[in-house]
């Protein structure tokens, strides 16, 4: 499978990737990591040699929500978690009414 099979950029993002720490074996070699097409997981790697890493980390602003991580994950340690734009745009309405009222005082 190439990186691209199931991706297509420019739908309407309604899901994104999110992590199960208690499933996820910290593997330097992360087929997640490797195989997301817009490098959305990243993964620190250290110790000697730089053989651990810690857990992946998954940039949600980057994630469009394609799920190749999901299938590529072998512990199933990736799940597609569905973005609530309700409470997402109710949080940047009252972030602009705050900006607003600041301006006016």
């Amino acid at each position: 499978m190439t990186k691209s099979t199931k991706c297509e950029i420019g739908k309407g993002v309604k899901e994104v990737a999110k992590l199960k720490i208690n499933r996820c074996d910290r593997s330097p070699l992360c087929p997640a990591k490797k195989i997301c097409p817009l490098d959305a997981i990243t993964q620190k790697r250290r110790g000697f040699l730089n053989l651990f890493a810690d857990y992946p980390e998954i940039d949600q602003s980057k994630c469009m929500g394609c799920g190749v991580c999901v299938d590529a994950c072998p512990r199933g340690a990736i799940y597609m978690k569905p973005i609530d734009t309700k409470n997402k745009n109710k949080n940047k309405n009252n972030n602009n009414n705050n900006n607003k009222s600041h301006k006016n005082k």
